[in-house]
């Protein structure tokens, strides 16, 4: 009670009269003392909320699953067109996934030529995760076609038909052994899946928020460089007509993934080490009380 009384009279200026030197000093040093004790206090408390905070957000960085981090990436529509020399269509001949347009339809099977394809109905729709991904291409073909020499590939993402996000040419391969030809980026006049003349997307690398994907393989074949008849030109079905046939790889990256593996989060055994310094600091400061 003195100790206290005293520091509040120091405090304000007030003079403490009637005591001794030897009871001011003891006055003094109790003084000195609530002051520190005060103190301490404070810097543990600012201490154990600094810990705390970090282990709270560490822990919450742990329960959340990677699609909180990166959000979904799709595939929803493809176009396989006849180029004019130019990376543009020549209006000779296109497929699509788009059912019912002008244009006859494209079949999708991931995994490659072997594989089940994908439905057109009601709409094309792929999630693409993170990984290599390949589709083989199914198309009707018409004698006609035998004179164009390089096809145009516009892939769209995203529910976004109106512009692709990757856009690539090549030659036409007329033998099963015939050596393989690269593709390069299509930036000319397009039909875009709305039927519309746009511009290709000139690269093959599409990177949306938090994704980058990278067209790395396209081929596309002559029916005469292997007799597959799978589809006709509305449908699923053989129909005695050879079909032009290719194939498309895809490498995706998350790159909010690759961005929060280098922010700095504590090991397991941090978060443990954390836990107990926490739990120490509070038994100290009830030690205090």
């Amino acid at each position: 009670m003195l100790c206290w009384a005293y520091c509040i009279e120091l405090r304000e200026n007030r003079i403490v009269r009637g005591r001794s030197q030897l009871e001011k000093n003891a006055l003094d040093w109790g003084c000195n003392a609530v002051n520190r004790k005060t103190t301490e206090e404070e810097t543990m408390a600012q201490t154990r909320k600094r810990w705390l905070g970090a282990i709270a957000n560490t822990l919450l960085l742990g329960m959340l699953p990677t699609a909180a981090i990166a959000e979904e990436l799709r595939l929803t529509g493809l176009s396989i067109f006849s180029d004019n020399g130019a990376g543009g269509f020549s209006g000779q001949a296109q497929w699509d996934t788009v059912v019912g347009n002008k244009f006859w339809d494209l079949w999708v099977a991931p995994g490659g030529l072997e594989g089940d394809f994908l439905t057109l109905q009601p709409d094309f729709d792929y999630q693409l995760s993170p990984g290599q991904h390949t589709f083989g291409l199914f198309a009707d073909a018409l004698p006609s076609f035998n004179a164009i020499s390089r096809f145009g590939l516009n892939l769209f993402f995203d529910h976004n038909p109106q512009s692709p996000g990757i856009s690539a040419v090549t030659e036409r391969i007329y033998g099963a052994t015939a050596p393989r030809r690269t593709f390069f980026p299509a930036a000319s006049n397009i039909s875009n899946l709305e039927s519309q003349t746009v511009l290709g997307a000139g690269t093959v690398v599409y990177q949306p928020d938090n994704f980058e994907v990278t067209l790395t393989d396209f081929e596309w074949f002559s029916p005469e460089a292997e007799e597959r008849d799978r589809v006709f030109a509305y449908g699923i079905q053989p129909n005695g007509q050879p079909d032009m046939f290719g194939f498309f790889t895809l490498n995706v990256v998350s790159t909010a993934v690759a961005d929060a593996d280098t922010t700095d989060v504590p090991e397991p055994g941090v978060i443990l080490a954390m836990l107990g310094v926490g739990g120490l600091l509070g038994s100290l400061k009830r030690r205090k009380l």
